[in-house]
């Protein structure tokens, strides 16, 4: 006799039968489900509850009696007419939670589906009772519970919910056999409805998968070209655009609050002869190079370093003083140097160096920051004028 392999089953059942969630995609995938469970049990708690709520008004203004359908006392009964089977689906409960929701903050989830299942059970036995002349509350209590774990409860773990769900059927035809000498309407209603709920709930969740699939795929598309708009290509620093972009946001909120902003343009120099002695490709990695250092320096999180153009790159330091920026850019020409990346045609040293023009402001409001960056620019060719590899503020 050959056993069932659990393997070949899951494997089957994970890729054949349920669409497959990327591994990367997972635990959000995972947060979705819980996210959109909580949200249609809260739903179906609230129309239930309105329901019940609308039934009782007719009664309530005359006066009179009303059917309670989600009745207290016949849950209860149900507890003491089949205690046995009761305490069985108890501590099933009591496993699906623990074991669905292995976070305690995620339980929510579990204790919304205890309330809103003895609802539903409520209805579902109160429909039985007026279509079929068997009434036995064990048998409702099975098939509601069937019913409700797989249209309304998590699916995020399709392989226990597939198996717990026919658990509970099988459980229904056992109490079945043992209370019928032959299967009734109500054996056949019941395990017909399983088949069903069965189908349908794979073709959602199959469904659901797909869409949420594809939605991710597009957000990631959508990242990495967002990504690459503001990523300069070569240096995988911010680039121009990106620059320009923030420098706007800092620039209002400098005006704003009334706080300093240094704008650090810098040059490599003699680059053009570093190009044409070593090669374009030792000119790519002396530039991978440079801004490695750059962005390495940066401390603040408001701190911004952007590839301007070419060999040019241009620091943005908001809310500084200035004599703590120029600390910072004399610091950025020495590390540079200190790279000792070779530079046989330099003029000013055997290895790379860096010329920097400073400008800082507090904007006022007839100045724009285009204002400050040339300030920048001026400072720095004032910079290569007298001799390179230094610093100049303006």
């Amino acid at each position: 006799m050959k056993y069932l392999n659990l393997d070949k089953f899951k494997n089957f059942y994970s890729k054949a039968l349920i669409v497959p969630i990327p591994d990367e995609l997972k635990e959000q995938y995972d947060k979705y489900q819980l996210k959109n469970s909580l949200q249609r049990l809260k739903i179906l708690a609230v129309v239930l509850l309105s329901f019940e709520t609308v039934s009782m008004l007719p009664s309530m203004l005359t006066g009179g009696s009303h059917i309670n359908i989600t009745g207290l006392s016949h849950i209860l009964s149900l507890f003491g007419g089949a205690f046995h089977f009761s305490l069985i689906f108890l501590i099933y409960f009591l496993f699906f939670g623990l074991a669905s929701f292995p976070k305690l903050k995620d339980r929510r989830i579990f204790l919304w589906s205890l309330c809103c299942f003895f609802i539903v059970f409520r209805y579902i036995s109160a429909l039985m009772t007026i279509w079929f002349t068997e009434s036995n509350d064990v048998i409702i209590y099975v098939f509601s519970a069937t019913v409700f774990f797989n249209l309304f409860v998590a699916d995020f773990k399709p392989l226990m919910f597939t198996v717990l769900s026919w658990a509970f059927a099988i459980l229904t035809i056992l109490i079945l056999v043992i209370q019928y000498s032959n299967f009734s309407d109500m054996s056949f209603m019941i395990l017909s409805m399983f088949i069903a709920i069965f189908i349908i709930r794979i073709l959602y969740y199959n469904s659901n998968s797909r869409s949420f699939i594809s939605i991710a795929n597009i957000n990631a598309l959508n990242e990495k070209l967002a990504s690459l708009s503001i990523t300069d290509e070569l240096t995988k620093l911010n680039n121009r655009r990106s620059f320009f972009e923030y420098m706007d946001i800092i620039w209002k909120q400098s005006h704003r609050l009334s706080l300093p902003i240094t704008v650090i343009m810098i040059d490599i120099d003699y680059f053009k002869k570093y190009n044409d002695s070593l090669g374009h490709l030792e000119g790519d990695n002396a530039l991978i190079a440079v801004a490695q250092c750059l962005k390495n320096n940066l401390k603040r999180e408001t701190d911004f370093v952007a590839r301007f153009g070419g060999e040019e790159f241009v620091c943005l330091l908001p809310y500084i003083e200035k004599a703590k920026a120029m600390d910072f850019a004399n610091k950025l020409v020495k590390n540079i140097e200190n790279m000792k990346l070779p530079h046989p045609m330099s003029e000013v040293s055997k290895y790379v160096t860096i010329s920097a023009g400073m400008s800082s402001i507090v904007p006022p409001d007839n100045n724009t920051y285009k204002q400050l960056l040339d300030k920048a620019d001026k400072a720095l060719y004032t910079a290569k004028q007298n001799g390179r590899n230094r610093v100049i503020t303006n």
